[in-house]
């Protein structure tokens, strides 16, 4: 099999399997060149590529040099990764952002000495309260967990009467602060595991990105582009680990030792 690549993030599939794992592997071969190796591109087509390097940084490194890179405008970089083969846990909380024509998602999370894994994902559109917290009890079946092994669930503010009713319903939902920065901030200090089947984290993770200005200055907000994974995430963590929470293990939560078989 040959495959020919454009590089991108180092967090893509391709790297971590080909140029990580396989790279001393005498089975595979790769071979890396640029628009300098193609003796045949016109003047003008090598003076664009190289104008990259004062207009795009990043795609001047990754078009123009065919290089595997981190993003300058990445937010969350080196504190995450995908895969783990931990099976217990201090304790388990939830993460959950509202949506109907944009997806809901609710993010099961086992944590350990401050570092969060990510077990698995609830990531739909168009789903009644019904339906979303019959995919989250499937969910946690898996694990052979109920409503009531979940410590705190963390949820966006915007719609306390969702909230409501799936306290009624047995989780313990509280909602989140409404501090971006805040939540962000504590996310990018924390350690993240990501299990492997969590698609839809796995994909917006290298995405989530700060906003540029019209002079490509990088300001200090996020782009709001598929970010509902990321913000079931950073409402979990804030909600353990974020200064102004009100609910934090130390203070209602059992922290005991819980396994997964």
């Amino acid at each position: 099999m040959l495959i020919v690549v454009q590089p991108e993030s180092k967090h893509h599939w391709l790297y971590k399997r080909f140029y990580q794992t396989k790279k001393n592997d005498p089975n595979y071969k790769y071979v890396h060149f640029s628009y300098l190796d193609n003796p045949y591109l016109p003047k003008e087509q090598a003076e664009v590529y190289e104008g990259l390097k004062e207009t795009n940084y990043d795609k001047y490194l990754t078009h123009t040099l065919g290089e595997w890179i981190t993003s300058s405008k990445q937010i969350f970089t080196d504190n995450w990764d995908v895969g783990f083969d931990r099976r217990y846990f201090s304790y388990y909380v939830g993460g959950i952002d509202w949506g109907w024509n944009s997806p809901s998602c609710f993010l099961l999370c086992g944590v350990y000495d401050e570092e969060f894994y990510v077990l698995g994902e609830v990531y739909r559109t168009e789903m009644t309260n019904d339906e979303f917290l019959s995919r989250i009890y499937d969910l946690l079946a898996k694990f052979d967990l109920e409503f009531s092994d979940i410590d705190a669930v963390y949820c966006d503010s915007a719609d306390p009467e969702k909230i409501e009713v799936f306290n009624r319903n047995g989780l313990r939902c509280y909602p989140s602060v409404k501090n971006v920065k805040a939540k962000i901030n504590t996310a990018r200090e924390t350690k993240i595991h990501i299990a492997e089947d969590c698609a839809n984290l796995i994909r917006e993770m290298p995405n989530y990105e700060w906003k540029k200005d019209r002079h490509g200055n990088i300001l200090d907000q996020p782009k709001k582009e598929q970010d509902h994974a990321i913000d079931a995430i950073c409402y979990a963590i804030y909600g353990v680990r974020g200064e102004l929470s009100e609910n934090k293990p130390a203070s209602s939560f059992s922290m005991n030792e819980v396994y997964i078989y």
